[in-house]
């Protein structure tokens, strides 16, 4: 076979690097009207027992930011075959979401975490999220029938033309995902050897070859069976043109190799895309077969940068993916451990600190790392930057971003030639065919009803009262008018288990208006179900047996404590842990915040609670502006010329701004908020950073009295007061972690439990850049892994892991 070296050789053709293609706009359009959306599961841990619970918490990023597109998220547990074991929904605030799945008594060796909002179910569902999750499971481990493995060929750019010298990525895999490392004799058509191909990486590698007219090329080799098998490559075009390209420190050289000029080739327009925003446009007039150029990527976002070449007609020809990593994508966070102890029991206490001024919003999982059975092979970085634009499975997706080598590099560079990429097809943007929404935007929960007249004629502008009373007795009130239609929502709603709802028309006195409420439909999807796992996802794989700590370990739990996590008092979970001065415990604000606040529960340094009800004073204050002056640091009550109080907030050296209101968790204004009296207050919390509100603004969120005064008032509403119940979010849990400083005849079973601290939400700002985090060590573990996830306000990332032992 021929072969040619591929020099970069200076070659004058450009006519206008920084022309403008029609492409370039209808992109800007497409990528503003439909971001695409990634996630990224932090889970506590790798490798778990059967009966446990995965803890996660989910990332949501779009157009390369915080999303600002979904507000509900779906996760479904399947097990080996795709079968649905569990399904939660959660609601998605400040782009992230968390919730938890019971792996069954009966586990098997492998379950896959499926993750999506609907907005995601509009593209193509191949980018879904998936997340293997591995059970420690002796018995699966025996019946594991060898995987078989497939060879495939990828020719750089898209295709292969005959009499031009074509590069040829292949890639050998088993049926359950792992690479197979392959050696294969290149043969032609006479059976006559051409070439020999062998693996480099994870079963990968690189053909260089001139395909020659007529021929078919066929790879023999030899499986993991030992048997011969035979693959034929892809059929080269008669004419085209190739494209190649290769990465040099801050540059991407690409070349453009025809087969022969053609009145389409007379203008080519090279266009390159990371996270659909368009990065370099060229127009090309070739003057000969050969061209090539250079890219400056040093100041490009990191990501999958995607070069597609176009004809005079704007026909999309070849295409090359190709991954930029100018390590801009994490920001600076430290974890400091100081206090460790691997004893019985012994107390740990690690600090999480963030210099950066923006806001940022992370999560935090100790656990037993001897249980580990193999490293992690993703993360955030992973996840969100690389696996979320491809189609398939990458081997050990996190060591190509935990090695900088040119080795690292080159590798990473064979993960894009084999793997599919489609995230828009360029003939419909080209053409402006938008895609067709099944899904719109969605708005949290929502309550559908409608007004109709005797004849079942829809009554338009009634105003409909709505009272929704979710499972901790927490009532809200809603004033919805109905539409031309008949027909009434109220969205924005944030409640779990279940609602009910009273529903009235505000007219007591009409007679003739029927309300009918929606009991089947809350807002969430019930109507998609997703049928089939990727395919590499579809076979069982090799279970790993327990090694000799984890069978000793699995004894133990046997023997002595079966069912500690499920039996022992649950205790709520805060937004960030306080700095230890205070027993959260038998706190009253901890009293008063468990019967008042809902999704909204936790007390931390972030924030400032006061316990309005059983304070002697608060009736000398007359409102709440009175009540809270002083209070804060920074927090005021000011007045902007009109007559009207308003409460603001201005950090040292800072402008004042205003503040969320939110009142039993619903949001309202300041005229509502002045309208309460001091008198009906029972619970006040204000946050200078808001967790579940983009951005994190500063808010306040007011708890109103319940019980008589509640019960009195209801008497007042006219007898056809209506109710029914609607499904809300998946009910919830919280982490268990003892607390050993404290004597307690309950914490005298043994503890063996295998993650020892699972905290979803640790915030951190301007003014508060460090959490201190506490916890205790279980009654067996003598090696701990800390594992630190997280995004900050701009989408930025960050990854740590530590050892304790």
């Amino acid at each position: 076979m021929k072969q040619y070296l591929f020099l970069f050789s200076t070659i004058f053709f450009v006519n206008s690097v920084k022309s403008q293609f029609i492409t370039d706009s209808l992109l800007f359009t497409y990528a503003r009207n439909f971001p695409a959306e990634k996630l990224h599961l932090h889970t506590d841990k790798t490798t778990y027992l059967p009966g446990e619970t995965i803890w996660f918490k989910a990332y949501i990023i779009a157009d390369d930011a915080p999303t600002n597109v979904s507000t509900n998220l779906y996760a479904d547990l399947l097990d080996a075959t795709g079968k649905l074991i569990a399904h939660k929904t959660m609601p998605v605030i400040g782009s992230t979401a968390d919730s938890y799945f019971k792996i069954p008594d009966t586990a098997e060796a492998r379950y896959t975490i499926r993750a999506y909002t609907t907005w995601m179910l509009n593209f193509d569902t191949a980018f879904i999220y998936h997340k293997t999750i591995s059970v420690i499971n002796n018995a699966a481990a025996a019946n594991n029938a060898t995987a078989t493995v497939n060879l495939q060929f990828f020719a750089e750019g898209g295709n292969l033309v005959n009499e031009l010298y074509n590069y040829v990525a292949f890639k050998a895999t088993q049926n359950n995902g792992q690479p197979y490392d392959i050696k294969a004799a290149i043969k032609n058509s006479k059976g006559e050897l051409e070439d020999s191909i062998a693996s480099i990486h994870n079963g990968m590698g690189i053909l260089k070859f001139t395909p020659e007219a007529g021929e078919i090329y066929t790879a023999e080799w030899k499986d993991n069976k030992g048997e011969y098998r035979k693959t034929q490559l892809p059929i080269a075009q008669a004419t085209g043109i190739v494209l190649h390209t290769e990465q040099v420190k801050d540059e991407l050289y690409y070349l453009i190799t025809m087969s022969a000029l053609s009145s389409s080739l007379e203008e080519l327009t090279v266009f390159a895309t990371i996270n659909q925003k368009a990065v370099y446009t060229a127009t090309l007039k070739p003057k000969q077969s050969t061209i090539n150029q250079k890219i400056d990527t040093k100041d490009f976002e990191t990501g999958i940068l995607q070069l597609t070449v176009f004809d005079k007609f704007n026909q999309p020809l070849v295409e090359r993916i190709v991954f930029v990593n100018n390590n801009n994508y994490s920001f600076t966070t430290q974890l400091n451990i100081t206090q460790s102890s691997t004893a019985k029991r012994g107390k740990n206490n690690i600090e999480i600190e963030v210099p950066d001024t923006l806001s940022s919003n992370l999560s935090v999982a100790v656990y037993d790392a001897n249980l580990e059975q193999q490293q992690p092979q993703t993360n955030i970085y992973t996840d969100l930057l690389l696996q979320a634009d491809l189609n398939g499975y990458i081997h050990n997706a996190a060591w190509y971003f935990e090695n900088n080598t040119a080795e690292a590099k080159q590798y990473l560079d064979l993960v894009m030639q084999t793997n599919g990429w489609r995230r828009y097809n360029w003939d419909d943007i080209i053409t402006q065919r938008l895609p067709q929404l099944k899904y719109p935007t969605d708005n949290y929960l929502s309550i559908y009803g409608k007004a109709s007249d005797a004849k079942q004629q829809p009554k338009p502008n009634e105003l409909i009262t709505l009272i929704v009373q979710t499972a901790d007795s927490a009532k809200n009130w809603y004033m919805p008018i109905s539409g031309k239609d008949g027909t009434f929502s109220q969205s924005g709603l944030i409640f779990y288990d279940t609602a009910t709802v009273f529903y009235k028309l505000n007219n007591s006195k009409d007679k003739t208006t029927d309300l009918g409420l929606a009991n089947n439909y809350n807002g969430l999807i019930s109507d998609y179900v997703i049928n089939t796992l990727p395919a590499y996802l579809q076979n069982a794989a090799v279970a790993e047996k327990a090694n000799t700590y984890t069978q000793a370990f699995v004894t133990e739990l046997k023997n002595k404590n079966p069912g500690f996590e499920q039996n022992a008092k649950i205790l709520n979970e805060v937004v960030v842990k306080s700095d230890g001065r205070r027993n959260w415990k038998n706190d009253p604000l901890k009293k008063m915040d468990d019967k008042y606040a809902g999704i909204y529960r936790g007390i931390g340094s972030n924030t400032w609670a006061f316990d309005v009800m059983h304070d002697s004073l608060a009736w000398a204050k007359l409102d709440i502006y009175n009540y809270m002056t002083g209070k804060v640091p920074g927090l005021l009550a000011v007045n902007p010329g009109t007559g009207t109080k308003k409460l603001a907030f201005r950090p040292s050296g800072s402008n004042p701004t205003s503040i969320l209101i939110f009142v039993n968790e619903s949001e309202m204004d300041n005229d509502y908020l002045s309208s309460i009296s001091i008198d009906d207050i029972a619970y006040i919390k204000f946050y200078q950073q808001t967790p579940w509100r983009q951005l994190f603004p500063p808010s306040i969120s007011i708890y109103l009295k319940k019980g008589d005064e509640w019960k009195e008032g209801i008497k007042n509403i006219p007898s056809n007061l209506s109710k029914i119940k609607i499904a809300g979010y998946s009910p919830v849990k919280e982490f268990y972690s003892p607390d050993y400083s404290m004597l307690d005849a309950k914490h005298s079973n043994a503890d063996l439990r295998t993650t020892l601290l699972w905290q979803p939400y640790i915030i951190t700002d301007k003014a508060n850049k460090k959490a201190t985090i506490n916890f205790y060590n279980n009654d067996i573990t003598t090696k701990l892994k800390v594992v630190v996830e997280g995004m900050n306000e701009e989408g930025k990332l960050m990854y740590i892991e530590k050892i304790l032992e």
